[in-house]
């Protein structure tokens, strides 16, 4: 990966966003082959503070590094104010230990995971009795890059 064009990208999504501190880099399974530790510290070295990843050891490994990780599939051991787990299912809450920080991925047509809108209320309610702490919540739109799609 060429830091030049990786910096010259983050530039143009910088730009859009206002600010660098808006901008979440996915660094799941391995950094999708371009090396975990490699774009976490060239993310770091642009002033990227959030990324996300897919489980508990590849946030070990970059958390010196940023100041928010969002873990997209697995269960932090103990609780982290810097590493969240996200909610997939309604299933996951009690098996995430009390005072963790969690990010709660609704399901908007994907049907791969997250948790129906219908059930929104319940997770609340769910994560309130297990002192679970709500940072953030987000969604996959399905076909969000189709021309015909309403998330277009």
């Amino acid at each position: 990966m060429s830091r030049q064009a990786f910096f010259h990208n983050l530039d143009i999504i910088a730009s859009k966003t206002g600010d660098t501190d808006k901008i979440a880099l996915v660094l799941k399974d391995n950094a999708y082959g371009h090396g975990l530790m490699e774009m976490a510290q060239m993310a770091h070295e642009y002033g990227i503070t959030r990324a996300v990843v897919r489980h508990l050891n590849e946030a070990r490994q970059i958390e010196s590094l940023f100041k928010d990780i969002v873990m997209l599939d697995d269960i932090i051991d103990t609780p982290s104010a810097m590493i969240s787990t996200t909610l997939n299912t309604l299933e996951m809450i009690p098996n995430i230990p009390q005072g963790s920080v969690v990010e709660l991925k609704v399901d908007t047509g994907m049907h791969r995971n997250g948790i129906a809108i219908e059930a929104l209320e319940k997770a609340f309610d769910l994560m309130a009795q297990h002192k679970l702490t709500c940072k953030g919540i987000f969604t996959h739109y399905r076909s969000a890059d189709a021309l015909s799609s309403e998330f277009f």
